[in-house]
């Protein structure tokens, strides 16, 4: 099969495009033809003349994509006009999904937006109303400010101090960390990511002052590499994966740790579960510009994350929400990571987040914003 790729390879994230491209290849081997795009910041145009490279000019039979939902709009009309499936691995269940579902697209998704909600639910029923936010424009700040204010607005959370750090000149975060410190919080809400993370974490280590007070964050936030920085509050988030220790997860981690050095990554387990539908769809004899989503029925994966079952009503895998809670080893270093409880979205929950609507301009839409 000859697969294209829409992945960031380059600019702020190049690590998700190479751990799901090495985890795919890893599962499925080297008798596919992998033709990669490097989508960068993955901008509706980019992904739009990518996907066009691909099929009209590279004629891949399948296409991989680290694609935001506002992409959908611009991809969608080319998919179903050359009948070229795409799996994408970034557009979480916004309702867009469900408003026009395509037999040629699957969603393999992380839900951000929805985990988030679900975080900040969890914080005002169990820590308090009162928050302060710390939020990196390049983690789509805008609509995870927006994840918070919903749920505030439902559960009766009072934001004391909103921060958007553009890390421009004007925007030091020291000084925004500074302000938060004095704020008297039940918890502060954290959406950080790469070398960002590690600069909040670098900060909020030496305010000791809050290290007592809880730490509520995006599930990126808690990637491993991220979280051996030394810091003593308590951090909890939601999170629709995690570490099962199934067999797939100790599987995942031995290639890790032999070919990287390190634990699993988010994206790492993207392309894993990817692979797997990939292997479906091949077992099941899925011809070229065949649909694939029928290939898909009572299909399960056994993933790092859990036990997944495909919905054909969204064309997308029925999700747990998990909360953790990350604290300091007794002896110091990396924290561990306790799963607290199971998430269950009501029915008004899901209301609200299946109604959720923004209109707001620019790129800041289109990349990991559910």
């Amino acid at each position: 099969m000859k697969i294209g790729l829409l992945l960031p390879f380059s600019k702020f994230y190049p690590y998700i495009g190479s751990d799901l491209y090495n985890c795919l290849k890893y599962v499925l081997g080297d008798s596919h033809n992998y033709v990669i795009k490097d989508t960068h910041l993955a901008l509706p145009k980019e992904n739009q003349n990518a996907l066009k490279e691909l099929i009209l000019y590279e004629n891949v039979d399948l296409i991989v994509g680290f694609v935001g939902y506002k992409s959908l709009t611009t991809i969608s009309p080319l998919i179903q006009q050359t009948k070229t499936p795409i799996i994408l691995c970034n557009a979480g269940e916004h309702p867009i999904l469900k408003a026009d579902v395509n037999p040629y697209i699957v969603h393999c998704s992380l839900d951000m937006f929805n985990s988030i909600y679900l975080a900040c639910k969890w914080a005002f029923q169990n820590l308090g109303q009162n928050y302060s936010r710390l939020v990196s424009f390049f983690d789509a700040g805008f609509p995870v400010s927006f994840a918070t204010e919903e749920a505030a607005k439902k559960y009766g959370g009072e934001i004391m101090k909103t921060v958007v750090s553009h890390k421009n000149e004007q925007d030091d975060l020291k000084s925004n960390i500074d302000l938060v410190e004095k704020e008297k919080n039940s918890f502060v809400f954290t959406a950080y990511q790469g070398f960002e993370a590690f600069e909040v974490m670098k900060y909020l280590s030496e305010t000791k002052s809050i290290n007592s007070i809880p730490l509520v964050s995006s599930p990126f936030f808690t990637e491993p590499e991220i979280l051996h920085a030394n810091v003593s509050n308590p951090i909890y988030t939601v999170k629709s994966w995690g570490s099962e220790h199934n067999d797939a997860y100790k599987l995942l981690k031995k290639y890790f740790s032999k070919e990287l050095n390190r634990t699993p990554s988010f994206s790492g387990l993207l392309g894993y579960e990817v692979a797997l539908i990939i292997k479906r769809i091949i077992a099941k004899n899925w011809a070229r510009n065949e649909e694939i989503v029928p290939k898909l029925s009572d299909f399960k994966i056994e993933s790092p994350r859990g036990n997944l079952l495909f919905n054909q009503h969204s064309n997308s895998f029925n999700l747990d929400y998990h909360l953790y809670k990350y604290e300091e080893i007794k002896s110091g270093g990396i924290k561990t990571a306790t799963p607290v409880e199971t998430i269950i979205p009501t029915e008004s929950d899901w209301e609200i987040l299946n109604n959720f609507k923004e209109e707001l301009p620019g790129w800041q839409n289109t990349y990991l914003c559910t």
